[in-house]
């Protein structure tokens, strides 16, 4: 599991930019306890994800529809992207300007093109690997 590698702090905020039906924000929120918040730009997987956040009584849990190239990085501590790469490449400057430099940014799948020089780590698994990147390298 690519969370064992991940030093979650109390007061820590998590982050999954197109988060889809919110699986891994519920994840989060449930094992580790803290404030996790999934953004994806269809209403539907959205209005999933929230109902079955209440059905769970996950209070640390929020999704919001959104465009993730117009979410505000800046708050969140851990930010999880599992995106094609054509998406990635897109992501990437926004990545470099507004996420904190401390913050640890996770790409599911495939490698942050343009930001090679921050990738500290590869969790190689199957079916997809995982990458691991801070700024402040």
């Amino acid at each position: 599991m690519i969370f064992d590698s991940v030093t979650f702090k109390k007061n820590m905020r998590f982050l999954d930019l197109g988060c889809g039906d919110g699986r891994v924000v519920m994840f989060v929120a449930q094992k580790y306890k803290i404030q996790a918040v999934g953004v994806d730009i269809n209403p539907m997987v959205i209005a999933w994800a929230r109902l079955k956040t209440r059905f769970a009584r996950l209070s640390n849990a929020e999704f919001r529809v959104e465009n993730i190239f117009k979410t505000k990085l800046q708050d969140f501590d851990i930010v999880y992207i599992f995106l094609m790469p054509k998406f990635l490449i897109k992501l990437s400057p926004k990545l470099l300007k507004e996420t904190k430099k401390s913050a640890l940014i996770l790409s599911h799948g495939f490698k942050i093109e343009g930001l090679d020089k921050y990738c500290y780590k590869t969790l190689s698994g199957a079916p997809f690997p995982t990458y691991f990147y801070r700024l402040s390298k």
